[in-house]
C-alpha cells in the first residue's frame, strides 16, 4: 500500500474549482472508463459553498459535462465525464487498486493504492513524470480500511477534513486549535466531533470479523 499527495496540474480538472474554494473537500468515489480516453466520475464536495462549486467544476479544462445529482446540507454528489487523469492511465497501465475516495483540497489531491511492491515504485515514478509535486506519506503493508456506513454527512465531512489537513498524520501537520480555524468551527466542536467519529470507527472496527 502506498498513500502519496500531489498537485493538481495548471490546466487539469479540479486545478481552478479547488484553489477558488480552498475550504472544500472534494472527494471522488468512483472512476469508470469510457471510449476516447473519457471517464464517468462520481464526485462528493464537502463544505458550505458545495452547491456553488458546480459553476466552477462545469468550466475546467478536461471536463466534457457535470450534473449535480443531490444536495444534503454540506455535502453534494455529482456525475462528471472528464478526460482521463494521469492517475487513472497509471493504475490501469500497471494493474494497481486504487482505494476510494480520492480526496481532492487546496490544489492536491491525496490517494491510496494497493498492489505489489515493484509495481507501486512504478506508479510513484509515474506520477512524479505526470504532476509538479508528489510526496508520499506512507508505503508499506497494510489492510485497505472504509470509512463506518453510520457517519452523518456532518461527521463524514468533519473526517474528510480532518484527513485533508493532515490532522491524522504522523507527525500531525495542523493542530486541533489550527484545524478548528481552518473549518470555521469552535475547538470543542470539533473535538468533541472527532472524538465520536474515532468511537464510531473504532466500533465498526471491532464489530468487523477479523
Amino acid at each position: 500500500m502506498v498513500k502519496v499527495r500531489f498537485e493538481v496540474p495548471r490546466g487539469a480538472p479540479y486545478y481552478r474549482v479547488s484553489r477558488e474554494f480552498p475550504e472544500l473537500v472534494a472527494e471522488v468515489t468512483a472512476s469508470y472508463r469510457l471510449p476516447n480516453r473519457l471517464d464517468r466520475i462520481e464526485l462528493e464536495i464537502v463544505g458550505s459553498q458545495s452547491a456553488e462549486s458546480l459553476e466552477a467544476l462545469r468550466h475546467e479544462p478536461g471536463v466534457v459535462s457535470i450534473s449535480r445529482l443531490a444536495t444534503l446540507g454540506p455535502l453534494a454528489r455529482f456525475h462528471m465525464v472528464a478526460e482521463t487523469a494521469p492517475i487513472h492511465l497509471l493504475e490501469r497501465e500497471l494493474a494497481v487498486l486504487i482505494r476510494y475516495p480520492i480526496i481532492v483540497q487546496d490544489g492536491r489531491f491525496t490517494i491510496e493504492v494497493a498492489g505489489p511492491v515493484g509495481q507501486l515504485q512504478k506508479l510513484v515514478e509515474g506520477l512524479r513524470h505526470s504532476y509538479p509535486f508528489v510526496e508520499v506519506l506512507r508505503f508499506g503493508r497494510d489492510r485497505m480500511r472504509t470509512v463506518p456506513d453510520s457517519l452523518t454527512p456532518r461527521q463524514y465531512a468533519l473526517l474528510h477534513q480532518a484527513l485533508a489537513a493532515g490532522y491524522f498524520d504522523v507527525p500531525r501537520r495542523i493542530t486541533l486549535t489550527q484545524l478548528a480555524e481552518k473549518i470555521g468551527k469552535s475547538k470543542s466542536a470539533v473535538s468533541s466531533g472527532l472524538a465520536l467519529v474515532e468511537k464510531k470507527i473504532v466500533e465498526s472496527i471491532a464489530a468487523s470479523p477479523s
